[in-house]
């Protein structure tokens, strides 16, 4: 499973962002994570300054490249990273045996009462701690 959960992540999945026509993929290899934890603090960096130009710059999962302003960065990046956490809390919970996936992986980890559940358990956990 954990090959399984890599492979998922790797290929990524499409989020939508205010004031851009079309979703934008992003894939979720450890490089580009890297890049958009970058990314997410630069544009935290610059929000509070009052910045809103398209002043940040990244290459979404089909090569395309959006120049997005601090506040649309921040959204996209959280959306990615979100989705990232649901995908690893999804396979822990069918590890764990604590959801009920009898099909494996489902393949739209943004859907599904189960999904909202796990990943509901695993915030009010963090928020335990």
């Amino acid at each position: 499973m954990y090959g399984k959960r890599l492979r998922r992540i790797d290929v990524g999945a499409d989020f939508a962002v205010d004031g851009i026509r079309e979703p934008a993929p992003l894939t979720g290899r450890a490089f580009d994570q890297t890049a958009y934890l970058s990314l997410l603090t630069r544009a935290q960096e610059r929000t509070p300054a009052g910045l809103t130009d398209p002043m940040l710059t990244i290459r979404t999962g089909n090569d395309r490249m959006l120049a997005l302003t601090p506040d649309r960065i921040t959204s996209l990046v959280s959306q990615a990273m979100t989705w990232f956490e649901i995908v690893v809390a999804t396979d822990r919970a069918m590890k764990d045996g604590t959801a009920a996936f009898a099909g494996g992986i489902p393949e739209d980890f943004t859907d599904g009462p189960q999904l909202r559940d796990v990943l509901s358990r695993r915030q009010q956990r963090a928020a335990r701690r």
